[in-house]
């Protein structure tokens, strides 16, 4: 009479599975990675889609950044030439300071 032989094999990093010669538990072991297999498909999609908004809303963001510096410039450009319109430099404010 032989005995059936039993082999580990490693099919998930959660898990140890014995594979038998039983048809029910291979059906279910089957099952269970078609399931986790898509379930990481799942996953995967997910996070490709939460990428993709994330970066369309870094590039939003850098625009953003590169607006306001630019209004930045420009209102400082602009208060700078009203003190020069209304108080121009002399020679002697800038000797005293």
């Amino acid at each position: 009479m032989k005995l059936p032989v039993h082999r580990p094999a490693l099919l998930s990093p959660k898990r140890r599975i014995i594979l038998t010669s039983s048809t029910r538990e291979l059906a279910n072991l089957i099952r269970d990675l078609y399931r986790e297999k898509d379930e990481a498909r799942n996953n995967y999609a997910e996070e490709t889609k939460k990428t993709s908004r994330l970066e369309a809303q870094l590039v939003v963001a850098e625009d953003m950044a590169k607006t306001a510096h630019a209004q930045l410039v420009t209102a400082d450009a602009r208060v700078a030439g009203q003190f020069l319109i209304e108080k121009p430099f002399s020679e002697a404010m800038l000797i005293s300071s």
